[in-house]
């Protein structure tokens, strides 16, 4: 029997990915033209461009798994939204879609800044809402540059599981007792960190080249700042959607009425190809669109192998 997953909000791909390489067909969902494009160019044949309040479960099959994030503006730091009071609030959709899909396990991926005092009324109401409908639910914010994946990018994760497959869980012995959590979460023990360098294979020569292709004041004239060897021993900060996509921010180094985080001294910047890497995923991923929707896409996703780890530890 062929195992269902269905991936909204599914933009560049990275859950759709990470379901397929677990072995599930995939359905995903996007209303952003350049993302349903880039889903069917890297095999997704059943991409479909819907609207996500158009969407009709009732005519899906079977769904093990749901995967996606909504869109993280009325929710993100650098956007001043109105969280669950804003338009651009998906969140109730992906409800929405639990409640008539009714899949075994969802992961619902957001920005960290949900669990912040503004908003941590609101998704503690999501998560007793899903509570209600049949679900053992927990949520975690995960840093991939902890788990390996060569990028520090903090994420919120809610699980849940379906409540007759958490008892059956418990029938195996998995955990017994409400004080044992449901979900499996990734051990950062279990993970060797990566930095930025080795993700990419820079030597210090090519992270001085790419520290001279950053836009001014990136550069510091007539010295070779020390702080250019982050790459050689961190992660790489965020990849962002926006701005000059192409330039990874040096960390830290920045002070009071500095322009934006992408100048700061010691930014080195990539190719499209070395940002896909660092979302680990293929850099010969095809991404349509123009050249700011393809570091859009690319942007905004989110490691492929935490999410399919993720996924695989709390599949049934």
């Amino acid at each position: 029997m062929t195992n269902i997953a269905v991936t909204l909000f599914s933009g560049l791909g990275s859950s759709s990915k990470a379901l397929r390489d677990l072995g599930f067909e995939v359905i995903p969902h996007d209303f952003n033209k350049d993302a349903v494009a880039t889903l069917l160019a890297n095999g997704f044949s059943n991409a479909r461009y819907i609207d996500v309040k158009e969407i009709d479960y009732s005519r899906y099959p079977e769904v093990d798994v749901l995967a996606g994030g909504p869109p993280c503006q009325p929710f993100s730091q650098s956007h001043d939204g109105d969280g669950r009071y804003d338009p651009r609030d998906m969140i109730p959709e992906f409800l929405r879609a639990v409640a008539e899909l009714t899949p075994r396990l969802f992961v619902m991926e957001e920005v960290q800044t949900l669990t912040w005092k503004k908003h941590a009324d609101y998704l503690a109401m999501v998560e007793d809402h899903l509570s209600t409908i049949g679900y053992r639910v927990e949520h975690k914010v995960l840093n991939a540059a902890e788990y390996g994946h060569g990028q520090a990018r903090k994420r919120l994760f809610v699980v849940g599981v379906r409540e007759d497959v958490a008892q059956r869980w418990e029938a195996f012995g998995k955990f017994v007792g409400a004080d044992i959590p449901v979900i499996d979460w990734p051990n950062t023990d279990d993970y060797q960190p990566v930095t930025m360098a080795e993700r990419l294979g820079w030597d210090f020569v090519e992270i001085l080249k790419r520290n001279d292709l950053a836009p001014k004041p990136a550069r510091i004239p007539g010295t070779r700042d020390p702080r250019l060897r982050w790459p050689l021993e961190r992660a790489s900060t965020t990849v962002v959607g926006s701005f000059r996509p192409d330039v990874q921010a040096a960390p830290g180094y920045r002070k009071a009425g500095d322009g934006p985080r992408q100048n700061a001294p010691g930014s080195v910047v990539t190719t499209l190809e070395e940002r896909l890497l660092l979302q680990d995923m293929p850099a010969d991923w095809i991404v349509h669109g123009s050249e700011s929707a393809r570091a859009l896409q690319v942007g905004n996703s989110v490691p492929c192998g935490l999410i399919r780890d993720l996924i695989d530890l709390n599949l049934a």
